[in-house]
């Protein structure tokens, strides 16, 4: 670390009395002249309501000081800070320490850690200790290989548990939420995989991506590593999923980081003799909930129904757990007239993809068929989205969406179940708003 870095101060604190004797120390640090922002997550108590200790928060830094309140344990709330450290260096302090040195990555003391912040990025952070002193150690073990000596806390035995494991010492990237999230996670994966083990609800999305290899989720041996993409993007208020995950993993996103399917695509034989277009009418369940990211039925088979007057051959993608529309030729259903010609269902990523290839239009709601066409084939795309779903959005991509008047931008991280304006924003969308979009892409 040289004299001109820049050093962000974290501190959990839950006592008075040991946050003002911290803060004392750090006016005699050594590396005060570099303190150039200070984060304190503060739960049970309100030091903003003393002078002394805000006076003395307020005067320790260059730049920046903030102090929040939180309900989190005490490393959760380490973790939050963590997500917006913006220097080059952090310096996490347990506010129990009572002398610390200047030594990054000191192996002699866990109650302090000085680190790169891209070095402390790179850590995997277990969410699972329960005190700020071994979620440190931790944090030292995997960059230095040291061992700290057991005790007799549960903690220490969880630490014991896990330090001999080859995995400790690897980076691991967790790939949360649904499949869609998963081909987010493409450009990112593209390129950091090699260097990388790769833990994901979904394996087989990814497959074709060259990583360390692909692991099983073990709470036991990695906690709470997994960072959940959604937290992080409304926490930064971030534009994108796939920039929030370059942000989140501190990795630098170049201009060539795009969303590309580059595995295998096995070759759809379209036998109909018609231009092909895919429909994905169904956004899978959230916690046992309905989509809210849903169109209204009776529309798809209107739009189905233009469709096959325009000449295409209409095929429906997704599970067999979708909602599903008739066939065409099912002459027990009463729409049997704008029923699809096939469905392409529970297929594998290769089939799909070589699908999409053959297409000339898919059209979706946000689910997996959206994201995952979109980094195929984006320019024959369209996408009925819900107004403010901007961070899904891919640019070659065409969305129609419609504002139900109902501001929720600040709850557009949040699961569609918490948002029900999505619902109306998306039943303002007509199928002559869908027919246009038709005109213009076979036009241009």
């Amino acid at each position: 670390m040289t004299k001109n870095d820049k050093i962000t101060v974290i501190i959990h604190t839950e006592n008075e009395t040991k946050l003002l004797t911290l803060l004392n120390q750090l006016h005699q640090h050594p590396l005060k002249s570099q303190f150039n922002t200070l984060q304190v997550n503060c739960k049970g108590i309100t030091p903003w309501t003393n002078p002394t200790i805000l006076d003395k928060i307020s005067t320790l830094t260059s730049s920046f000081y903030s102090i929040q309140p939180t309900s989190s344990s005490p490393v959760l709330s380490l973790i939050d800070l963590i997500y917006k450290i913006k220097t080059n260096y952090v310096l996490i302090i347990d506010e129990s320490n009572t002398c610390f040195n200047v030594k990054e990555w000191d192996i002699l003391n866990n109650t302090y850690l000085l680190a790169k912040t891209t070095d402390l990025l790179h850590c995997n952070q277990d969410t699972n200790y329960q005190h700020i002193t071994w979620f440190i150690a931790d944090l030292i073990s995997q960059k230095t290989r040291h061992k700290f000596n057991l005790d007799n806390t549960s903690d220490s035995e969880r630490y014991f548990k896990k330090i001999d494991h080859p995995l400790f010492y690897e980076r691991i990237i967790h790939v949360h939420g649904g499949l869609g999230d998963h081909v987010m996670a493409y450009p990112l994966l593209e390129k950091i995989g090699k260097k990388c083990f790769v833990s994901s609800i979904y394996p087989f999305v990814l497959d074709h991506i060259d990583t360390k290899g692909l692991i099983d989720w073990n709470d036991d041996l990695f906690g709470g590593y997994h960072r959940f993409i959604y937290d992080y993007g409304l926490v930064n208020d971030l534009p994108n999923l796939v920039n929030a995950l370059f942000e989140m993993y501190n990795i630098p996103k170049e201009k060539t980081d795009v969303m590309k399917y580059n595995g295998p695509k096995i070759k759809y034989n379209n036998i109909s003799g018609k231009p092909i277009v895919l429909v994905g009418n169904t956004a899978a369940r959230v916690q046992g909930f309905e989509s809210n990211k849903n169109w209204v039925d009776v529309r798809w088979f209107n739009l189905i129904f233009e469709l096959k007057k325009l000449g295409y051959h209409v095929i429906q993608t997704g599970s067999h757990k979708d909602d599903q529309i008739p066939l065409s030729f099912d002459p027990n259903s009463p729409y049997c007239q704008a029923g699809v010609d096939e469905k392409f269902l529970d297929k594998s990523i290769p089939e799909l993809a070589g699908l999409i290839e053959e297409a000339s239009l898919w059209i979706t709601v946000d689910t997996f068929l959206h994201p995952f066409a979109a980094s195929i084939k984006p320019e024959t795309g369209i996408c009925l989205i819900p107004f403010y779903n901007d961070y899904v959005k891919h640019p070659k991509v065409t969305y129609i969406e419609k504002d139900c008047g109902k501001n929720y931008h600040d709850r557009r991280w949040l699961f569609d179940f918490k948002q029900p304006e999505r619902k109306e924003s998306l039943e303002l969308i007509q199928v002559d708003d869908i027919l246009k979009a038709i005109k213009l892409k076979t036009n241009s």
